[in-house]
Order: C-alpha cells, then sequence, then structure tokens
C-alpha cells in the first residue's frame, strides 16, 4: 500500500450512517474473503512447489513449541528432500530470514491441532488485511464504494493468492501493510500510531517476510521523498526517519543473525522485462499456462509464474483514464482541491519510478554503481509495488458520487471497468485454486523427537551414544575417560562455528566433513548448544531501546507541535 489521502475527503458519516456502513464493509469483506480464499483455508491441503520447503518450516515450529516449549535455534537436521536453495544448506534456524521467529499468533499452536494452526496463521491474516483497508478508508476520508474497492483491488488481486499457491508464503505479511500505512494517516504527527507502525514492521520481518520488507521500506522512503519534494516541507522527512530507526532497533536482533550467518553471501540482481511487449504480457496475458515448466521461467523474459500480475485490460484503462485526466487537470492547473493534490501525484512518481526499476537491468546497474545491498535480486517484482501505488490513486481519485449527470455517467463507467476487473480477479482466482489444494500435508503427524531419533547421533567409534535432543540444545553421555573422541556426523564442520560446547571441544584431525569433539572432563556429559546470537539479551535491549525512543520523539513532539497547512493533507502531513 501506499501513504496518501484521500483527494476529496467526504464528511465523516453520522453515528448511524457510520454503523450501517461497516456493517455493509464488512459482510461484503467476509464474502470476498470466502469466495477467494475458502477454498484454501477449509481444506487440510496445500499448494505446489516451495509448499514442501514452508510445510516443514511451519511443522517444524509447530512442535518446537509443541513438544519442547521453546522457539527452535537450529534446525540441526534439514529434510535432503528440501535442501532448497534459499536455506543454504545452513542448519540455523534463528539466522533463516525466510522463516516464522516471533508472531503474536505462535500461541495458537498450543491448542490447535497442525492443519488448523497453519489456516488460522492465513486466515487471520487476511482478516488484518480487511481490518487494515478499512481503518485506511476511514483515515483517508474514503466513502464505502472507494473502500470496497480498495479491499477487492488489494485482497483479491490474482498475485497474492498466486504467491500462496507456488509456495511463498511469508507474503501473507502483505496484509499488515494496509493497517501499517492507516497508523502513519493521521493528519497530525502521533507517535505512539507510528511506533505501532514500526512494530507492524518489525513483524513482517521476523515472520519471514525478507523480501515484502525490503519493498515497504523502499516505498515508504520513495513516497516521502516525492511528498516532502512536492510540498517543498523537507521537515517531512524527520518522521520517516523515525519510523526507519524505531523498525531498525526492532529488527536488530534478527537482523544481526541474519548477517552472522549470512552476511558474507553475495547475489547478483537479474534482469526485468526487457519491452512493453513483456510489461503487456505480465499484466494482460492469461492464455499462457502460467505452471507450464521449463517456459515460465522465461515468458515475458522474467520468471513469470513469480512476476505477472494479470490485472486485465480493463484495470489498465481504469488507471490510464485517470492519470490521463488528473496529468492533464494539473498541467492546465484545473485542480479539484485547493492547492496540488499531492498524494496522488506522489503515488503516480513512486508508480512511475518502479516501473523503471523492473526495467532490463536498470536495478542490477543501480546496485553496482551505488553498492547498494541486493536483497531483491528479481527487479521484476518491482512492478507489484507499483502496482499498490496505482490502486490506491485509482481509489483517491474515484472520489465521492458527483451531482452532476455527465460526472455521475463517468464515474458510473468507471466503476463499470472496475467491476470487469473483479471478474478477471475472480476468473484468475478460479484457476489458481486447485494449484493451491492440490497436495496433502507431505509430513503428515510431524514428530521432532522421531525426526531428530533418526538424524542426530553422536558415534564414539562404532558405539552409538546416548543422547537428548531439542531444537536448541544435545546432551551426550560420552564413555566416561577425557579425551575421548566423539564424531558428529549431521553436523558440518564448517557449521560448528554455530554451536557453543560444554565439556567438548572440536578437533580438526577427524574426517574433514563432519565435526568431531574430544571430550575435556571425565564422567561429565556432553552438552552442545545452538548459538542464538544472542537472542534473548539483545531482543530485551531492543524492545527497550524502542520504548525510550518512542517516549523522547513523544516528548519532542509534544514541545514543539508542526503547524497543519491548509490545503490537501497526506498519510505522512506536516
Amino acid at each position: 500500500m501506499t501513504p496518501g489521502d484521500a483527494a476529496n475527503p467526504s464528511p465523516r458519516p453520522a453515528g448511524g450512517r457510520l454503523r450501517r456502513e461497516a456493517a455493509v464493509y464488512w459482510g461484503v469483506a467476509l464474502a470476498v474473503l470466502f469466495l477467494f480464499y475458502g477454498d484454501f483455508l477449509f481444506s487440510d491441503r496445500v499448494g505446489i512447489l516451495d509448499w514442501g520447503k514452508d510445510l516443514f518450516y511451519f511443522a517444524f515450529l509447530y512442535d518446537s513449541l509443541r513438544s519442547f516449549g521453546q522457539l527452535p535455534v537450529s534446525f540441526l537436521a534439514i529434510p535432503e528432500a528440501i535442501t532448497w536453495f534459499s536455506t543454504l544448506q545452513n542448519l540455523s534456524y534463528w539466522s533463516n530470514p525466510e522463516v516464522i521467529s516471533l508472531s503474536p499468533l505462535l500461541p495458537l499452536a498450543y491448542v490447535l491441532p497442525f492443519m488448523a494452526f497453519l489456516k488460522a496463521f492465513f486466515g487471520l491474516h487476511l482478516l488484518a488485511g480487511a481490518w487494515g483497508v478499512r481503518l485506511l478508508a476511514r483515515r483517508c476520508g474514503f466513502g464505502l464504494g472507494q473502500a470496497l474497492v480498495l479491499l477487492v483491488l488489494f485482497l483479491g488481486n490474482p498475485w497474492l493468492v498466486q504467491h500462496l499457491t507456488i509456495g511463498y508464503s511469508p507474503q501473507v505479511s502483505l496484509c499488515l501493510v494496509p493497517g501499517l500505512v492507516a497508523l502513519m494517516a493521521a493528519r497530525e504527527f502521533r507517535p505512539l500510531e507510528w511506533a505501532g507502525a514500526s512494530l507492524l514492521a518489525a513483524l513482517i520481518f521476523y515472520q519471514g517476510a525478507l523480501h515484502l520488507f525490503v519493498w515497504l521500506f523502499m516505498a515508504v522512503g520513495l513516497y516521502l521523498a516525492f511528498d516532502a519534494l512536492l510540498r517543498r516541507r523537507l521537515a517531512l522527512l524527520w518522521r520517516g526517519a523515525f519510523f526507519a530507526l524505531a523498525t531498525a532497533v526492532l529488527v536488530a536482533p534478527k537482523a544481526y543473525a541474519v548477517r552472522k550467518v549470512y552476511g558474507a553471501w553475495q547475489r547478483i540482481p537479474g534482469g526485468g522485462y526487457a519491452s512493453f511487449s513483456d510489461l503487456w504480457g505480465l499484466l494482460t496475458d492469461d492464455t499462457f499456462p502460467m505452471f507450464r515448466f521449463p517456459e515460465t521461467y522465461s515468458h515475458c523474459n522474467v520468471a513469470f509464474y513469480d512476476g505477472s500480475l494479470l490485472v486485465g485490460p480493463a484495470f489498465l484503462a481504469v488507471l490510464a483514464v485517470l492519470a490521463g485526466g488528473f496529468l492533464w487537470a494539473a498541467l492546465r492547473r484545473r485542480r479539484p482541491a485547493p492547492g496540488m493534490p499531492v498524494p496522488d501525484a506522489a503515488c503516480l512518481l513512486a508508480a512511475v519510478v518502479f516501473l523503471v526499476l523492473g526495467w532490463g537491468t536498470v536495478w542490477r546497474e543501480l546496485c553496482a554503481a551505488f553498492h547498494l545491498p541486493s536483497s531483491e535480486i528479481y527487479p521484476f517484482r518491482f512492478l507489484f509495488i507499483a502496482y499498490h501505488f496505482a490502486i490506491f490513486f485509482i481509489v483517491d481519485r474515484l472520489g465521492a458520487w458527483p451531482a452532476g449527470l455527465a460526472g455521475r455517467v463517468r464515474l458510473g463507467l468507471l466503476y463499470g471497468l472496475v467491476a470487469l476487473t473483479c471478474l478477471t480477479f475472480w476468473g484468475r482466482n478460479r484457476e489458481l485454486m486447485p494449484y493451491l489444494t492440490e497436495n496433502p500435508n507431505f509430513y503428515g503427524e510431524f514428530s521432532l523427537e522421531e525426526f531428530f531419533g533418526n538424524r542426530i547421533v553422536a558415534l564414539s567409534g562404532d558405539t552409538r551414544l546416548p543422547i537428548a535432543v531439542s531444537p536448541n540444545r544435545i546432551v551426550v553421555t560420552p564413555p566416561g575417560a577425557a579425551g575421548d573422541r566423539i564424531a558428529l556426523p549431521w553436523l558440518p564442520r564448517d557449521e560448528a562455528g554455530l554451536y557453543r560446547f560444554d565439556g567438548a571441544r572440536p578437533v580438526d584431525d577427524g574426517p574433514q566433513e563432519l565435526t568431531v569433539l574430544e571430550t575435556t572432563a571425565a564422567a561429565r556429559p556432553v552438552v552442545i548448544v545452538a548459538d542464538d546470537s544472542r537472542r534473548g539479551p539483545l531482543g530485551v535491549a531492543a524492545l527497550a531501546a524502542f520504548a525510550a525512543l518512542t517516549a523522547a520523539v513523544g516528548w519532542f513532539a509534544r514541545r514543539r507541535p508542526g503547524p497543519s497547512p491548509a490545503g490537501h493533507g497526506s498519510l505522512f502531513h506536516v
């Protein structure tokens, strides 16, 4: 979602009307969620491709909580069938940026069966998305019709269900973004609400959506820059600095662990769409079989199953009409409100920038020229960010129902095109849903005790030693004499640095590929502790620093309140 404000804010409805609109909104929202996602949420099946990996991640976390009462630190072992590129064959769970490390929904694991827990996780995120859209619409002064259009364009678009289908499940954290933006939407600066936005941004990171986290910061930063530039109010940027700093403090414990393990990993960004024909195909080509491999890896010059949006020609027609009218009015100085409608202009500019970043090798060349960290190596995904700027622009420009006949006819035609877009989304959803409900639970009743029992062993010669295993700690009972050798076939030697050893030390004269320990005391258990990168102390320090920062900024804001300029506002209003 993009930060913006309503171009023609409508008056706040009276209490009774507000309740009726809320009832209509939630009735439609629940119907949309059921129609678009019900087949997945109310089944015991999952999707294709990367779901083998994601289902293991969920099962590992679930049984760590249920059987051991622990947030896991290490996988200790990863099934050979899912040693995916994304894991880099690294055994650290806490350092993996694509797993759920923290979430307020984790307590559900203690009261729900596994598949119910997994589906509840997705379902509650979708409900949070609907709530966030409602809150954002109210903050921006949107009418009921605009709110419903925003709801469908956000939650019904093919991209989200498409990525859930192929097992990019962390992208469901996208549903937190409308609420995050709504917390920034007050006309006056409210530090507690901006701190809440930082908490939601950090939650996106802790729930494994690293790509989405990077996109969010790029989008907020770019919008703020355009908004401040167009208003000629650079003081606006300090609020963005507070959001960035507060979020960085909150994610520091996890980011430190990720960098510790993956810091040396270098990735070169790929290419994006290379022509307007490619772009048109990504937005409208619903005839190409999305999961026909290997052709889908290069259709429209990108990984089509990952980068396509398929919003349809009707959506593009709405965007062209509204953007053309806006630009024509701006050029002729026919503005619908006093002063320039800055949020709409900022949204359009940001959409164009992200569209350009996804073109050809533009992003790769920028990363090379400015030594940018290449957290996003698939620039064609920037088209998705541009889409969200575009849908906010569309909803904002639709405005309230006009009084004149010509205006009503024009707006009615635009809503008709929006309705055709919704039908396009529905048709695409029906094509994708069989793939999202294709496979049963790969792992069945997954048990970490059994999983570890077959893989986590300690050997003294040919003798298998007694061992007690949890995701965070392993206790080995050695033969008894100091200097005994213990081989750990499951632990590669180059990953031994991710563990601490009590009662033994690693030696270098064993087989090259595995870790060998030498006991340092007789009749004493050897304890192997997965390195949590000081997760506990850093977490406490981060929360304390976040609270102090929020209190200090709140005190400063009360002492030096900013003026409220007349005219059109902004979500980042100064």
